[in-house]
């Protein structure tokens, strides 16, 4: 028997989560479920922007420019290596990232660039479709910072060809890979949905079969 599918959106779930579901949801909450999405992806992003801003506009020059003059600026030049010793953990640091998150596959060829670039808005754009076909909160949430996350350090890579990394933790001589903000927001999110597929799902798998 072939189900009525009319006035039903189907809610898709990554593989490694679980399967499509039917949820019936009105007009109206899907339009304030893009709405929290871009807003709350706005808020990150800009969040990443201010705080790369600072770094390379305030703390390592003397005569910056402002926030919106930066952040609209489409030729920009990349700032020399800077350090800030914070504490014997800690540096601020001004590094050029030319590959993905934590200079993994790095490459100075502009089409690393745009492929990258394109590749990252391509991810974008699959967890905002996630985003708006789940009712799993965590999966929402892991959209949010991923999505944020993938547009902040596409538009560093517009603007400069590469990605503005500035957290530089150490211990005993090791560095751990410079990375800002997106980064944190890529890997926290990923790390919520690792969390969900392992732990929450499995749970839940176990639990009906054992019904």
């Amino acid at each position: 028997m072939i189900p009525n599918i009319r006035n039903y959106h189907y809610v898709m779930r990554m593989p490694y989560v679980g399967i499509w579901k039917k949820e019936k949801l009105p007009e109206k909450n899907m339009k304030l479920k893009a709405l929290s999405l871009v807003i709350f992806v706005y808020v990150l992003f800009m969040f990443d922007q201010i705080t790369k801003w600072l770094i390379i506009e305030r703390l390592f020059k003397e005569d910056g420019q402002n926030f919106i003059s930066w952040l609209l600026n489409m030729k920009q030049g990349r700032l020399d290596f800077h350090l800030q010793e914070i504490n014997p953990f800690f540096n601020l640091v001004m590094v050029w990232n030319k590959g993905v998150s934590f200079g993994m596959f790095a490459n100075d060829a502009k089409m690393s660039v745009i492929l990258l670039s394109v590749f990252a808005c391509l991810m974008a754009l699959v967890f905002a479709v996630w985003f708006m076909r789940t009712t799993s909160d965590l999966v929402k949430l892991s959209s949010i910072l991923i999505i944020s996350g993938a547009l902040g350090n596409v538009w560093d890579r517009l603007r400069f060809g590469a990605v503005a990394d500035f957290l530089d933790f150490h211990a005993f001589g090791w560095h751990y890979p410079a990375f800002n903000v997106a980064d944190s927001c890529i890997v926290i999110g990923v790390g919520i949905l690792l969390f969900k597929s392992i732990f929450l799902d499995g749970k839940n798998d176990k639990i009906s079969s054992t019904e």
